[in-house]
């Protein structure tokens, strides 16, 4: 009994100082070893200094404690209680029942539900349209602070704070935040029982083709572009933040060749990819005939281009 008062203690103690404090105490003896290795003093100093309230599952709590949470920009807005997504997902529910009549709760706003954001921030219930929109969203960000915002038909969250995607990248993104974004996701489908369903695959490829990355680089002095229709790529822009369907049609350049020449007058029909993006919308979505330019770095202007047909 005298033991296990004493223990207590020692962790009132503990859980009251600092982290260098522990790290002194730890090597007094193995007894208070294992009492600062304790999960619990650990995740109370995430909280306290960290402002962190989740983790990585293959983690201890002070692993996670040592993650150097601004190198890799974790968004601390994941970590609200749980509880509160219980409301989010009764939001959801309603607008979903009622999605074909659902539109931006702006005024004179006609933007549809899958184009709509939710604001997940406790007891505001907030919608509005995306910022390719007319970015009602973003606004209300801006007006109330509110930092997570969720898409209604994908349920993929955007922070407006830490001007991200949550847990969307494996290459950029923390375990711990890519975890918890999931886990989010999961327990509000759980909750709201009238959600169809989502679409694990879906989510995992709009990933994929939002963070395809642009090597324009090829040496000192240009940088090589691949012309690509205007409207098309518009439409691969809206699918990637889960306003649409992918692109069903393949990219066709064929009307800004006119014999060997190109006809790239008017700027509004065409638009530019780096050859990483070019080469998966070849293989994914079909493209052709392929227009390569050659881009001097310094003056931006067009030295030279070639015209790929396959």
């Amino acid at each position: 009994m005298e033991c296990i008062l004493q223990d207590f203690v020692l962790y009132e103690i503990f859980i009251q100082s600092s982290v260098p404090d522990l790290l002194l105490f730890e090597q007094v003896s193995t007894t208070w070893q294992d009492i600062v290795n304790k999960d619990s003093i650990w995740r109370h100093f995430c909280i306290e200094d960290h402002k962190i309230n989740f983790k990585a599952k293959g983690l201890t709590w002070r692993e996670m404690y040592r993650v150097d949470l601004k190198k890799w920009k974790v968004c601390l807005h994941l970590g609200n209680p749980d509880e509160e997504f219980e409301l989010v997902a009764m939001n959801l529910v309603k607008l979903r029942i009622n999605s074909t009549s659902c539109f931006c709760i702006e005024e004179n706003c006609q933007f549809p539900f899958n184009t709509l954001w939710l604001c997940m921030s406790p007891g505001c219930g907030y919608y509005g349209c995306g910022r390719r929109d007319n970015a009602h969203s973003k606004s209300h960000h801006k007006l109330t602070g509110h930092p997570l915002h969720i898409k209604l038909n994908t349920l993929e969250m955007w922070c407006h704070t830490c001007k991200k995607w949550t847990g969307d990248d494996p290459q950029i993104d923390h375990i711990a935040e890519i975890e918890r974004a999931s886990e989010i996701r999961r327990r509000i489908v759980k909750l709201a029982t009238h959600f169809s369903g989502m679409d694990e695959k879906a989510i995992e490829r709009r990933k994929m083709e939002r963070t395809l990355i642009e090597q324009e680089n090829n040496n000192d002095t240009t940088f090589i572009l691949y012309v690509v229709e205007y409207a098309w790529i518009k439409s691969w822009e809206r699918y990637v933040i889960g306003d649409e369907d992918p692109p069903q049609n393949r990219i066709d350049n064929s009307s800004f060749i006119n014999g060997r020449s190109l006809n790239l007058r008017d700027r509004k029909d065409f638009s530019y990819v780096s050859p990483t993006q070019w080469n998966y919308f070849k293989k994914i979505y079909g493209a052709g005939p392929g227009i390569q330019l050659t881009v001097d770095k310094a003056t931006k202007a067009v030295i030279d281009y070639k015209i790929e047909i396959d």
